[in-house]
């Protein structure tokens, strides 16, 4: 049988959950410190936490994963890579990152660092992959929108660890791309603080704002469901995936303990009863993006607490009376749920066992409905398990000692294939008296007490009648036994390293301190009177002399058909990305042409900036959530070839799925370029806020309810060594140019007519949480 080398990496949002992966034989769990953790509301560890963590992880044989997953500021790099540094010293294996900024740091400092790319990241196809490869990262955590043909792709043309999402919760977004939350109140997915205005109820409306929902009534049009590809994970496992990671820091020890057991199980080609699953989880499963689900495939549809858990029975009616008849055995102290007449949700906990086919009659029942459901949500039985596993972390020692009269005694102990050795400085005495007999030396020795050991074997190679006090034995057993723990809890045999102090220099700009307005045209617009840089479009009918958008979301073979289209224009200027993944492949097929970084890159800090520089972009856009002072600090220590959006519809998300699709009953995208949701239709929530939706290239994009505008404000940007500003523009294109010319060159500006349109100032004023 082919032996595989993969992990099954557990979630760990405390130190309940960690005991469950334990006991659940999890390979490497991950997890999140008080800072720069992308689970900013999780309870998450402290450094001396995770020090003592990283012991008891490493005992057991697993390794240890720290999140510093979330996009810094300058001012914050420096604590960010001491706090790392601690990490290092601490011997956590590797570290999970988001910002490119922080990337160099590590490099610089902590060449030995193992760093895996996060799937915030957003790495979905061959080019981004191979571009992590030349930066450095050990692995790639890749996107969960990425397809399983493009993973096998991956795996099969590029030697780089591949960390693949294999269960749990799942953003509806393309991962690293949701600014959602932070648009509508401050609340930074990228800063770990979602709020998840995606599993909000919304309205569906068309470009006239009438309803189209058939039935009127708010759905969950952005809320997947939970991922579970247990029914293909040997598949997954075949292709050559290292690490299966499953989400959940914010779950339960129970929810840890089923899933690792069950996916650990099916990884090894053992049997379980995969239905236990059912018993965890939240939303109903989907196969997901990774398995090309889509539509009420992908989605949950109605947030109905009662199709939580596994389905034990239903309800029936009997002499009259309704009562539940079981399909599952189940035991007293289970919770089950079923459904009213009313719609509403009983909740009943069991007093005996029940077996299969057996019927329970009670009170708590009558208004139920018959013929629905009765589902499991809590099982004695998984809690007892998990309760009563033991942590069977004991390692075979194998020990031999060595006593020759008139010699130091001599003692070796072997573990996990690592050998140590001690002496003394007692020198063996020949006995005057009373010899150490054999099995007094053995007794002395085998004593492993509370330790991480039990004895395998041990060999003496003894002279006869020799002394040596007890004393000695002892120490010389507790010599090894400290030795082996340091060698085998220290996975990666480092030298201590002292924190640093960085220095962030201001830049002067050689190139000339000019202020260009730069468009984002969405409708081709002809003969411009005004001044402005370069165009950027998403329509590569008509690209001559502008920047092409590549789509934001693309696998290999997507990106080579543009790469054909693209080869047959004409005077394209370049390539306008927001996916690193773009930047290795505009650099391989058009090796001559310029490439723009746009704000899908999420620059927030020069060393990011720098990166990105040296990668060869010829102007990068930063990143919507930085504020004015922000922006200013960061133009200090950068050239003036930056660019700020602003004026345009915000994207708020960008998503692979079609949330109309749900309304349709889409199986797939194979239609979306005749159908007429694809443009100009809405989203509304329950504050009466409308988002557009417009879907191209096998994705949709969602904007942010009101378009920005910083007209007004945009002369406290400190632009005296120049820069470059972007214009999103729908309409009025020569009217905007004027206006936002005018302004920087400190010329007289009309009021333009905003066709009482809702504007916003964005983040320039207040900045994110």
């Amino acid at each position: 049988m082919k032996n595989y080398d993969f992990e099954v990496l557990a979630p760990v949002g405390n130190l309940l959950m960690l005991d469950a992966a334990i006991k659940a034989g999890a390979d490497a769990v991950y997890l999140g410190g008080k800072n720069f953790s992308a689970r900013a509301y999780a309870e998450n560890f402290t450094i001396e936490n995770i020090r003592d963590l990283v012991r008891k992880c490493h005992s057991n044989n697993i390794k240890v994963y720290v999140t510093v997953n979330t996009l810094l500021h300058d001012y914050e790099l420096n604590d960010a890579l001491n706090y790392i540094i601690d990490l290092y010293n601490l011997d956590v294996d590797a570290v999970i990152i988001q910002d490119l900024g922080l990337l160099t740091l590590i490099k610089q400092y902590l060449p030995n660092m193992d760093v895996h790319a996060s799937t915030q990241i957003n790495i979905n196809n061959y080019y981004g992959a191979k571009l992590m490869k030349k930066l450095g990262f050990k692995r790639i955590v890749l996107a969960r929108e990425t397809p399983i043909d493009e993973i096998k792709y991956i795996a099969e043309n590029l030697d780089i660890e591949l960390e693949v999402f294999i269960h749990g919760s799942l953003c509806i977004s393309s991962s690293g791309q949701c600014l959602m939350s932070s648009y509508i109140g401050g609340r930074s997915g990228n800063r770990g603080k979602c709020a998840q205005p995606c599993r909000k109820e919304y309205t569906i409306y068309d470009s006239e704002f009438n309803i189209v929902n058939s039935n009127k009534a708010p759905r969950s049009y952005l809320s997947p469901k939970d991922l579970c590809t247990i029914d293909n994970i040997t598949e997954l496992r075949d292709i050559g995936i290292k690490s299966f990671k499953i989400e959940g820091r914010m779950k339960k020890p129970e929810y840890v303990y089923t899933v690792v057991k069950t996916y650990k199980s099916k990884l090894n080609n053992h049997y379980i009863d995969d239905r236990i699953l059912d018993e965890v989880s939240n939303r109903g499963y989907t196969k997901g993006l990774i398995n090309y689900s889509f539509g009420r495939d992908f989605i949950e549809i109605n947030r109905e607490k009662n199709k939580k858990g596994l389905i034990v029975g239903k309800i029936v009616k009997k002499n009259k009376q309704k009562a539940i008849e079981f399909f599952i055995k189940v035991k007293k102290g289970d919770i089950l749920l079923f459904e009213t007449v009313k719609n509403k949700v009983i909740q009943l906990t069991l007093t005996k066992d029940y077996d299969v086919g057996e019927t329970l009659f009670s009170d708590h029942i009558h208004d139920s409905k018959v013929d629905s459901k009765v589902r499991r949500t809590s099982s004695i039985e998984i809690k007892n398990e998990l309760e009563n596993a033991k942590i069977d972390n004991l390692k075979d020692i194998d020990i031999k000692f060595i006593g020759k009269i008139g010699e130091n005694p001599r003692i070796y102990a072997k573990s996990c294939n690592k050998t140590v050795f001690a002496d003394s400085n007692h020198t063996v005495l020949k006995a005057i008296k009373q010899p150490l007999s054999r099995d007094r030396i053995v007794e002395q020795l085998s004593k492993m007490g509370n330790t991480n050991y039990k004895l395998h074997s041990i060999e003496l190679e003894l002279d006869e009648n020799i002394f040596i006090p007890i004393k000695v034995l002892n120490e010389l057993r507790r010599d090894i036994i400290f030795k082996l723990d340091k060698i085998l809890t220290n996975f990666n045999s480092r030298e201590y390293v002292n924190k640093v102090n960085i220095d962030f220099k201001s830049f002067q700009s050689t190139n000339p301190a000019t202020t260009k307005i730069n468009l984002e045209l969405i409708n081709i617009v002809e003969n411009l009177e005004n001044d402005y840089g370069d165009i950027y479009t998403n329509d590569y009918n008509n690209i001559e002399n502008s920047y092409y958008k590549i789509p934001r979301i693309a696998t290999s073979k997507e990106l080579e058909k543009i790469s054909v289209e693209i080869k047959n224009k004409n005077n394209i200027k370049g390539f306008l990305v927001n996916n690193l993944g773009d930047i290795q492949f505009v650099k391989e097929k058009f090796p001559n042409a310029k490439i723009i970084g746009d704000i899908g890159l999420n620059v927030l800090n020069s060393k990011a900036y720098w990166l990105l520089k040296n990668l060869g972009l010829f102007k990068i856009s930063l990143s919507t959530e930085l504020n004015i002072d922000e922006i200013n600090d960061l133009i200090t220590k950068i050239d003036n070839d930056f660019e700020i959006l602003v004026h345009g519809y915000l994207t708020s998300m960008v998503m692979k799925n079609c949330p109309f699709s749900i309304l349709k009953g889409c199986k797939d995208d194979s239609k979306c370029n005749l159908c007429k949701f694809s443009k100009n239709h809405y989203l509304k929530n329950n504050n009466n806020e409308y988002f557009l939706v417009n879907r191209f290239n096998g994705y949709s994009e969602l904007y942010h309810n009101k378009i920005l505008d910083i007209y007004d404000i945009v002369k406290n940007i400190n632009l005296e060594k120049g820069g470059n500003l972007r214009i999103i523009a729908y309409n009025k294109v020569d009217d905007l140019i004027k206006k936002y010319n005018d302004k920087i060159n400190n010329k007289k500006v009309y009021k333009i007519d905003n066709n009482n349109e809702e504007y916003t100032k964005g983040h320039f004023l207040k900045g994110i949480n």
